[in-house]
């Protein structure tokens, strides 16, 4: 008896140590982030963000091996956060809302998540230029499986005949992905409020690809894409090795 309650005391340190490296993996995540929008990505050192976290330098070494893993690392987080944000305010609307109702609530959650989480979403373009060491290859992931979202729900709409059936749902994503990324760089609570902007880009959008029909958009069944949020991929366990 003895024997066993040890081995589970030493995995219940394990599991304990594991949520404790978590934790200050995603701390180390969020100084970072708020060092490369103070400083700039480019100009912020390692010895910074160190520095801004009350750690070491080895302590972010023993999350990312490179710098450039910790900048995907934090971009890979924006993107994931923007989509979970607007995955869950599509899944909590009733089974009945009809496809304009779908997309006002994305637009939203994508415009408030976006000035809330996705602080430098709006730049990954310039991120990665500057960043050439770095794999990007889970940000791409992530960032695909976004706009293949927003893909199954402007598909489903022309479906249920809110938008028309020729309207190219790709070349749609990609506008509203820059239109909508970029809203922080120009939101002013003062100004304009984040509903009023839904409100007005979803008129702009719908009114511009809108089918014949303007009784048409009830609902139709909701794609497998649309009804689950994504998950974060599982962090390392293991330390990494300085490079």
């Amino acid at each position: 008896m003895a024997k066993g309650g040890t081995g589970m005391a030493k995995g219940g340190a394990g599991i304990a140590k594991g949520r404790k490296g978590e934790l200050s993996r995603n701390r180390l995540l969020d100084v970072a982030e708020r060092v490369f929008l103070e400083r700039g990505h480019a100009a912020a050192s390692m010895q910074d963000i160190a520095r801004a976290a009350g750690t070491t330098i080895g302590g972010i070494y023993f999350h990312f091996r490179a710098r450039d893993e910790l900048v995907v690392a934090v971009m890979e987080r924006s993107m994931r956060a923007v989509w979970t944000r607007v995955a869950e305010a599509v899944a909590a609307l009733p089974d009945d809302a009809g496809y304009r109702q779908r997309i006002r609530a994305a637009v939203e959650a994508h415009i408030s998540a976006v000035i809330e989480l996705g602080h430098l979403t709006a730049y990954v373009g310039y991120i990665k230029a500057t960043t050439p060491g770095g794999d990007w290859s889970s940000y791409d992931a992530t960032r695909d499986g976004f706009r293949a979202f927003w893909r199954n729900l402007i598909i489903a709409a022309q479906k249920a005949g809110v938008m028309r059936a020729d309207a190219d749902p790709t070349l749609m994503v990609f506008f509203c992905f820059g239109a909508l990324s970029w809203v922080r760089e120009w939101y002013n609570p003062r100004r304009r409020s984040v509903r009023r902007i839904a409100d007005d880009f979803t008129g702009y959008l719908l009114e511009s690809v809108a089918a014949e029909d303007p009784a048409a958009g009830g609902a139709v069944a909701l794609p497998l894409g649309l009804r689950a949020a994504p998950r974060a991929a599982k962090s390392r366990a293991t330390p990494a090795r300085r490079r």
